[in-house]
């Protein structure tokens, strides 16, 4: 009797480590095959758009940088991606997708810089759960609290006028606006970083 239990356990357990094994092998060529078709449809058009007057010749997701930027409450490892347009070896702008947490929730937002002059050249709202007329605003690219951004250099103090910054917070909705501002800020941070690399 105890040899049989002994023999069902160690079949149930071969069985078990195949198709572990199995569901891993699936997994890593799942999540590899899902990142190309995300970036390809939501990253790559902004990248594209944002770039286009730098006439880059570079592969982005090719030459993108993985950078560590700390943990998340649970501990967890967070990063970044950063991309490039470049020519050559000449890096000419960097872009980066980083979140913030508003009122709503955790927003996703891209922000590009010139590599050459630091001048912030573009930031767009991904994705956003803010509420509609108030914090939402940050999902249009001609609402002014997000076109201001756009000229401003990277080593600007980016935190809103009421803390002593340069940027004028969103009537109405002061936590998006700063927690938008932050956002931005850290991704002009992992920019300067990436230079100094």
């Amino acid at each position: 009797m105890r040899d049989k239990i002994w023999y069902m356990v160690l079949i149930l357990g071969v069985i078990a480590s195949v198709f572990g094994g199995a569901l891993a092998f699936v997994n890593a060529h799942t999540n590899e095959v899902l990142e190309v078709r995300t970036f390809n449809e939501t990253v790559l058009p902004t990248l594209n758009a944002v770039f286009r007057p730098y006439n880059p010749t570079n592969d982005f997701l090719k030459d993108k940088v993985k950078v560590r930027i700390g943990e998340d409450s649970m501990g967890r490892q967070q990063y970044a991606e950063i991309y490039f347009a470049k020519k050559g070896s000449d890096t000419l702008a960097m872009a980066t997708i980083v979140n913030g947490r508003g009122y709503g929730g955790v927003f996703t937002i891209f922000v590009a810089a010139d590599a050459k002059t630091h001048e912030i050249i573009a930031t767009k709202t991904l994705q956003q759960k803010e509420t509609k007329s108030l914090g939402g605003r940050i999902a249009n690219e001609d609402e002014p609290f997000v076109k201001q951004f756009a000229g401003m250099r990277i080593e600007q103090n980016l935190s809103l006028k009421s803390e002593g910054g340069d940027v004028d917070g969103m009537s109405g909705a002061t936590i998006t606006s700063g927690a938008f501002t932050k956002a931005v800020k850290t991704a002009g941070e992992l920019f300067l970083s990436q230079k100094k690399k």
